[in-house]
């Protein structure tokens, strides 16, 4: 390298992950500069925590708002969601959260785990015109044992980030260049963005399709949501509890109460909700009453 000084532009509890490791190995002698911006989407985005880690170690902070002035031969992207504007010269290194050409796009490990999968992972890969398919630099999995929740699996995605980022940081430090492989596109799948109508549950899914969906959508993410008459509410914390014979399955119906939580129907399976609240106060909801219907609001 031209000087051993990276950039990094970094969001949420993974990027100030890779701060702190990066840190620990380093201290802020191969740290250029960290930019940062704020995810009203995440019920903690970490960004006064990284803000607050760099004035703390003298390391230079931008907020995505402000020009960035300084020069690196290679930047880090965690979490960033933005065309980042460096020198044509400046190689860009995304980390993506999924084994690539696997679920390219948007929030990886939760459609992931919506799906069952039995392993996800990181991804570094060259940054290019089109996002997340770049050549790759390396990559770590993860195998998962379901139930899961999500916050737990990001935990572990962490420790998965800062290997790969430190692995790269030094190869680059100590011999200048790095290998990469080209993806097999045939291989290639795709994750969409998600916005406030995704959190809605389908109660005509089955039970355990519903259990992985309420864990993938929680915590750090705003929960899983449904309607209690015109009360949306978010299920923080669900199981599925033994089905029973139905004769007119009406999903979304509570068809009784076990330990006063609510057991829900579902298309197939039934769903118990052990923790849900308010999704205005963000307080625990209580039912008003026995025979209420978990659904959209078609008021």
């Amino acid at each position: 390298m031209k000087n051993n000084m990276f950039g990094f532009y970094l969001m949420n509890k993974k990027g100030l992950f890779v701060l702190k490791s990066v840190f620990r190995k380093f201290s802020n002698k191969n740290i250029a500069f960290v930019a940062s911006s704020k995810d009203k989407n995440l019920l903690n985005d970490s960004y006064e925590e990284i803000k607050l880690f760099c004035f703390s170690n003298n390391i230079a902070f931008f907020d995505k708002s402000e020009d960035i002035n300084i020069s690196t031969d290679y930047v880090f992207a965690i979490g960033w969601r933005w065309l980042i504007k460096e020198k044509s010269e400046t190689r860009i290194i995304v980390l993506h959260d999924s084994l690539l050409p696997k679920y390219r796009g948007f929030s990886p490990i939760v459609t992931a785990l919506i799906n069952g999968e039995e392993k996800v992972g990181v991804t570094a890969l060259t940054a290019n015109a089109e996002y997340d398919k770049g050549d790759i630099i390396a990559q770590e999995s993860l195998r998962i044992t379901y139930p899961v929740k999500i916050k737990n699996v990001i935990d572990d995605i962490c420790v998965l980030y800062g290997s790969i980022v430190l692995y790269i940081m030094e190869t680059l430090i100590f011999t200048d260049n790095i290998a990469t492989i080209k993806q097999k596109n045939e291989e290639a799948t795709y994750s969409l963005w998600r916005d406030e109508d995704d959190y809605f549950i389908d109660w005509n899914k089955s039970s355990s399709f519903i259990k992985r969906f309420i864990d993938a959508v929680g915590d750090p993410y705003l929960g899983a949501s449904s309607y209690v008459g015109k009360k949306k509410i978010r299920i923080l914390d669900a199981e599925v509890v033994d089905d029973v014979k139905i004769a007119n399955r009406d999903v979304g119906k509570v068809i009784y109460l076990l330990n006063e939580c609510p057991c829900v129907v579902c298309g197939n399976g039934i769903v118990k909700i052990n923790s849900m609240i308010d999704d205005e106060t963000r307080e625990q909801f209580v039912l008003p009453k026995f025979r209420v219907r978990f659904g959209r609001n078609t008021q």
